[in-house]
């Protein structure tokens, strides 16, 4: 217990030195006294995690400077008279890369000397260090994220490997934080659990709603108008109501409320997702296990799932052809017994599955196939998978024809497992509309989730159809 106070008394500390050290930073142009002030540069800083209740989750986040970080770390040593040790409860998790985008892009190519797994608090997977050796015989430090992103490359000492990443620290020690790691002819993303840049936000809460989802699997959500405590008034989606029993969310208007959260979109409008609530006394964690986007993609599930009707009604009159001993054109009588009719019925049904319901390690087995749209020409071909916190299928990014990358709801792209293909629920004139982006732009899922989610809630509502090709689309549409 005394070691998580220490850590607890450094944090503090460093809250209130960021205005002590004037020197750290610079005084911005001219301007009027109300606007003239200090900001920080961004190079030098760090992020840290505060866990103000110690019950081992990141409560809130803060960017001090490393100055700031050792002053703290130094007065803590000398109040207590010991050095913080690596324990569990004390591995402070910084990344600057998660929320810096100006910091540069750096790469790691060399051979892997050791590998080993360790627990950061906060965080409930383990994640994976490795020590690579570089051509150059230098030996770099790199956080691999979490360890389940990366059994598919079976890593094992002495394999060759590239890593491309931003600078951050774990355990004072610097290292490189992997975004993208390439082995043994592979590619993986990297996804780590706060690239949803988290913040804490409190106000009091104006009215709720209880809102429920026609997609089974989708719990009901209880949505909440807040205006916070600098006087904006804001969407909050407070979780599934099956995980707030202890908080008596009919009587939570007029109440003050803390939330930890990161921002989304719910509809086409701006709004919040809660992933920790401090009401009335009471914290809950938020377990988002069905992926942010499940939220938001009831219309898109509706729409696949009328798709998947048509095709029933489809496979059904085939079958009803099958039954009376006719081919589809009537010319041919079947010698099948019934037996192996209804198995092959069977076997037709669990060909086509939407990446979503598949398991990681399964769906990234597609990595590399052609997508054909709904009207039977390329899309392109997958060159990712984006997955939630739970390793979840998410998005499936497909790279076209002009090497731009378009992420697609995983729920709108079907594999046939028979014949290891992969189909999307829409045509290539709808696919050539919707968002595409450099690689680099990827990297942060919060710059582009939006755009993704509202152009294929549009798609799911049938506002685009028949879409012609954006301009400068090098890909070719069939003439009809």
């Amino acid at each position: 217990m005394r070691s998580k106070v220490i850590l607890t008394t450094a944090i503090f500390f460093l809250l209130g030195m960021v205005a002590s050290y004037p020197a750290q930073a610079e005084k911005k142009g001219s301007g009027s006294k109300e606007t003239r002030g200090y900001y920080l540069e961004p190079q030098g800083f760090v992020r840290i995690g505060i866990d103000y209740n110690d019950d081992g989750y990141i409560d809130r986040f803060e960017y001090i400077s490393v100055y700031e970080l050792e002053q703290a770390r130094r007065r803590s040593n000398q109040q207590t008279g010991q050095r913080t040790g690596p324990s569990d409860s004390q591995r402070s998790y910084n990344q600057g890369r998660e929320s810096r985008t100006d910091k540069p892009m750096r790469q790691v190519s060399g051979t892997v000397q050791e590998l080993k797994e360790i627990k950061l608090a906060g965080q409930e997977k383990q994640h994976r260090i490795a020590r690579i050796k570089t051509r150059e015989g230098r030996v770099a430090r790199v956080d691999l994220g979490p360890a389940d992103n990366t059994k598919d490359l079976n890593l094992q000492d002495g394999d060759q490997i590239t890593v491309y990443g931003r600078k951050g620290t774990i355990n004072n020690k610097g290292m490189l934080m992997a975004q993208r790691i390439e082995a043994s002819g592979r590619t993986v993303a990297v996804n780590r659990p706060f690239d949803r840049n988290l913040h804490r936000y409190t106000g009091e809460v104006l009215s709720t709603k209880t809102a429920s989802f026609r997609t089974q699997n989708v719990p009901e959500q209880v949505f909440a108008r807040v205006r916070l405590n600098d006087g904006m008034t804001t969407v909050v989606n407070l979780g599934p109501k099956n995980q707030l029993r202890n908080i008596d969310v009919k009587n939570l208007e007029g109440k003050q409320i803390s939330f930890l959260a990161h921002r989304a979109t719910i509809g086409n409008r701006a709004a919040l997702v809660a992933d920790q609530l401090h009401v009335d006394g009471e914290t809950v964690r938020v377990e988002w296990t069905g992926a942010a986007a499940q939220v938001h993609s009831d219309r898109l599930t509706r729409q696949k799932s009328s798709t998947i009707n048509d095709k029933s009604k489809l496979m059904s009159q085939r079958e009803e052809a099958a039954g009376k001993g006719m081919s589809p054109a009537g010319q041919h009588q079947s010698t099948k017994s019934p037996a192996m009719q209804s198995q092959q019925t069977a076997q037709m049904k669990v060909d086509l599955i939407d990446l979503r319901h598949m398991d990681q390690s399964i769906a990234r087995g597609y990595i590399g196939h052609e997508v054909i749209g709904k009207d039977g020409e390329s899309l392109g071909k997958a060159a990712d998978l984006f997955t939630t916190r739970d390793g979840k299928p998410m998005y499936v990014i497909v790279r076209d024809e002009s090497g731009k990358l378009h992420p697609i709801p995983a729920q709108l792209v079907l594999a046939n497992t028979q014949e290891k293909s992969l189909s999307a629920e829409f045509d290539k004139p709808a696919f050539q509309s919707s968002p595409g982006f450099d690689e680099a732009q990827l990297i942060k899922q919060e710059n582009w989730e939006p755009a993704v989610r509202g152009y294929y809630q549009e798609y799911a509502e049938g506002q685009i159809k028949e879409l012609p090709p954006k301009q400068g689309t090098s890909g070719k549409t069939q003439s009809k």
